[in-house]
C-alpha cells in the first residue's frame, strides 16, 4: 500500500509546494503595488504646488505634521506636505521622484529589507546623526511574579511557544499565560514583529486584546500573565504589574526600560527613526529636519509617545557634562587677558553639544599672555586689538607661530537719548563734547526749560565702562556723571529725563523695545548704528574685539573648539559675558 500511495503523496506535496511559491508572488507584488498606491495617494491628497514633500511611516507621520505646523509660524514661506501609510512608501517616493524626504524605522523592517537591495540600492541609508525619534517595548508581568528579568531569546520562546512554563525563565507559578496586541491594530504589536519575533510565528497560545488598557487588565487579574506595550516618557502602569528588565543575552546585564537606558541605547529593544535623502534634496528640507531634532519640535513628538531626539541630546549632554566634572576629556591649554570664566562657560556648551574636554586657562597681563602662547599655549584670548608695541615685541615668534585668528564678538557701548530728544545722529567729537561738558546744554531742537545736560553711565569696574572711557573719554573728564547700577537703570533713568543722555553696554540691552533712541555715531552723513553688520565691518566706533588666536600646533580638540564657536553656537554665553557675538546660534 506504501509503494502504491507514496508518488501520489509526493506529487501532492510537490503541488503544495509550487502553490506556496506563487502565493508568495502574487502576496509580494499586491504588496509593490499597494505602497506604489499609498505613495500615489499620498502625493494626490497632500500635495502643494512647491511644497517640501515628506512621505513614510505612519508611525511618525502625525508628530511631523505637528512639527510642521510650528516650523510654519517661524518659516511660513516653505510649505511642508507629510503623507504615507509606511516606509517603503516613503522610499518608493524618493525612488520615483514623488519625495523630497522619507521618514523610515530603524533597524529596517522585514519588507524594507527585503526590497532595499532591489530596489532602493541607489539610496544612502540614513546614518545616526539624522535619528529624529526613538520608541521600544516594555513586558509586564503581575507584580507577585517574582521575574524580574528576561533574555530576547526567552520573551522569543514565550512568544513562540517554545517555553510555556514559568519555571524555565526563573518566574513562578506554572503555565505562562501571553497577552498579545497584533501588528495590524497597534505599533506594540508592529514593534514585537519587526524587532523580536514575526508575528506569524507567534504560537496559537497568544491571547490576542486590542489596546494596552485591556492587556495591562489581564495582566492586573492573572498572576501568570505577561504582555507588552509600547513605552514612552510619561508611561506609568498600575502598581498590581511591572515592567520586565530586558537583557541582550544570559551573560549581558538586564536593562530596564527607563527613559535614560532608552535614549542612550542601553535597553536592548529600541526603533529609531531617521529621514532619508537624495541628491535632488532642497536645503530647506535640511532646515526642517534640524528643526524636527530640536527641543522646540519635541512636544509633538512626545503627545504620540515617541522619545524625541531633543531628549536625547538632552541625556547625552548631562552623562557628558558629569564626565567634564569628573576631570574627564582631552585638555585645552589656552591664556589671555580675560576675567571670569567665559572660556570655561564655551567649553561647557561645546561639551554639552559634541565631546568631553577641560578648558584649562589662565588669565593674565597682555604681555604675559602673548608671551605664553608664543611659547606653546594652544589658544589665545585678547579682549581688545593686539596691541603694537606686543606685536613688535615678539614679531619673530609671532611669525613662527603663524596663528590663526578669529573675532568671536564685540565689547560694544550704545549712547542713549530721550524719546523727545530730535538728536539721533553725532560725531564722535560730538560724544565727547557732551560727557567732557565742554557742551553743557541742548540746543533750541529740545523743547525743555533750560536744556542742560543730565549725563548717566556705569561704573568705573563695569567692562563696558571701559571701553567708553578709552573711546570716549577719560572717567576724570566726564562731567557730572551720574552712576547707574547696571544698563537697565541707565535706560530707566533716560525715559523719565528729557535732558538726559547716557552710555550703555550694548549686549545687555533689551531685544524688544528701548524707551529710548539709539544714537547713531561716526563723520557726519556717515553715522552708524550699533548692530551686528556695523560691529563686522568697523563702521560703529564704540566697540572693540574679543579676539581668539589659535597656534598651528593645537590639538585637533582645541581646533574643533573653535569650529564650533564659528557657528554661533556660543551666542548665548558671549551676550551673558557681555559681548555682542558675531555669528548667531544655528536652529
Amino acid at each position: 500500500m506504501r509503494s502504491i500511495l507514496a508518488p501520489a503523496i509526493l506529487a501532492g506535496r510537490r503541488e503544495k509546494k509550487a502553490m506556496r511559491l506563487i502565493l508568495r508572488l502574487l502576496i509580494g507584488g499586491m504588496v509593490m503595488a499597494s505602497v506604489c498606491q499609498t505613495a500615489g495617494a499620498a502625493r494626490a491628497d497632500d500635495d502643494v504646488e512647491g511644497a517640501l514633500r515628506f512621505v513614510g511611516t505612519p508611525t511618525c507621520r502625525n508628530a511631523i505634521r505637528r512639527a510642521a505646523e510650528a516650523y510654519g509660524k517661524q518659516r511660513p514661506e516653505v510649505r511642508i506636505t507629510v503623507g504615507g501609510n509606511c516606509g517603503v512608501a516613503g522610499l518608493e517616493g524618493l525612488v520615483k521622484g514623488t519625495a523630497d524626504v522619507a521618514f523610515i524605522g530603524w533597524p529596517l523592517s522585514r519588507l524594507e529589507k527585503l526590497f532595499w537591495p532591489k530596489r532602493y540600492q541607489s539610496l544612502e541609508p540614513p546614518g545616526p546623526e539624522w535619528t529624529f525619534a526613538q520608541t521600544t517595548l516594555g513586558f509586564i508581568v503581575n507584580e507577585r511574579n517574582r521575574l524580574n528579568r528576561l533574555t530576547l531569546d526567552q520573551v522569543r520562546g514565550i512568544w513562540s511557544g517554545a517555553v510555556r512554563q514559568w519555571s524555565r525563565v526563573g518566574g513562578s507559578g506554572g503555565s505562562i499565560t501571553v497577552y498579545t496586541i497584533q501588528p495590524s491594530r497597534h505599533l506594540a504589536g508592529a514593534l514585537m514583529s519587526n524587532l523580536l519575533l514575526d508575528y506569524r510565528k507567534w504560537g496559537k497560545h497568544c491571547q490576542e486584546r486590542f489596546s494596552h488598557r485591556a492587556v495591562i487588565s489581564e495582566v492586573i487579574q492573572d498572576p501568570a500573565a505577561i504582555g507588552f506595550l509600547v513605552v514612552d516618557r510619561q508611561q506609568t502602569v498600575p502598581k498590581a504589574v511591572k515592567f520586565v528588565s530586558l537583557a541582550s543575552g544570559a551573560s549581558s546585564p538586564a536593562v530596564p526600560p527607563t527613559t535614560e537606558n532608552i535614549v542612550l541605547g542601553k535597553y536592548p529593544v529600541i526603533r529609531e527613526y531617521r529621514f532619508v535623502f537624495v541628491d535632488r534634496t532642497p536645503p530647506e528640507a535640511y532646515d526642517f529636519c534640524r528643526f524636527v531634532q530640536s527641543p522646540e519640535a519635541a512636544r509633538a513628538f512626545e503627545t504620540y509617545k515617541l522619545f524625541p531626539r531633543a531628549t536625547q541630546d538632552e541625556m547625552l549632554a548631562a552623562q557628558r557634562l558629569a564626565e567634564m566634572k569628573a576631570g574627564k576629556g582631552p585638555k585645552i591649554r589656552a591664556v589671555g587677558t580675560l576675567r571670569g570664566m567665559l572660556l570655561q562657560d564655551l567649553a561647557v556648551e561645546y561639551v554639552k553639544a559634541k565631546a568631553v574636554v577641560q578648558m584649562l586657562y589662565a588669565p593674565t597681563t597682555e604681555a604675559g599672555a602673548v608671551a605664553e602662547f608664543a611659547r606653546g599655549k594652544e589658544l589665545l584670548v585678547l579682549d581688545g586689538p593686539m596691541p603694537d608695541r606686543l606685536a613688535e615685541a615678539h614679531a619673530s615668534a609671532w611669525k613662527a607661530a603663524g596663528p590663526d585668528s578669529r573675532t568671536l564678538g564685540h565689547r560694544a557701548v550704545a549712547v542713549v537719548v530721550n524719546l523727545l530728544n530730535g538728536e539721533r545722529t553725532m560725531t564722535l567729537d560730538r560724544v565727547r563734547d557732551l560727557f567732557s561738558g565742554r557742551v553743557a546744554k541742548w540746543d533750541k531742537r529740545l523743547d525743555c526749560r533750560d536744556r542742560v545736560i543730565h549725563r548717566y553711565g556705569l561704573a568705573a569696574s563695569h567692562p563696558a565702562s571701559r571701553v567708553f572711557y578709552a573711546k570716549v573719554t577719560a572717567l576724570d573728564r566726564c562731567r557730572r556723571l551720574t552712576i547707574k547700577k547696571d544698563t537697565a537703570e541707565v535706560l530707566a533713568a533716560i525715559a523719565m529725563d528729557p535732558q538726559g543722555i547716557g552710555f550703555v553696554a550694548l549686549a545687555e540691552m533689551p531685544a524688544d523695545k528701548v524707551s529710548g533712541h539709539v544714537v547713531a555715531i561716526g563723520p557726519e552723513g556717515d553715522a552708524a548704528q550699533p548692530n551686528a553688520d556695523t560691529l563686522v565691518s568697523g563702521a560703529y566706533p564704540l566697540a572693540v574685539p574679543l579676539t581668539l588666536y589659535v597656534s598651528p600646533r593645537a590639538s585637533d580638540t582645541a581646533k574643533d573648539f573653535v569650529r564650533f564657536l564659528g557657528t554661533g553656537a556660543g551666542a548665548p554665553v558671549l551676550r551673558r559675558h557681555g559681548f555682542m557675538p558675531h555669528s548667531q546660534p544655528p536652529r
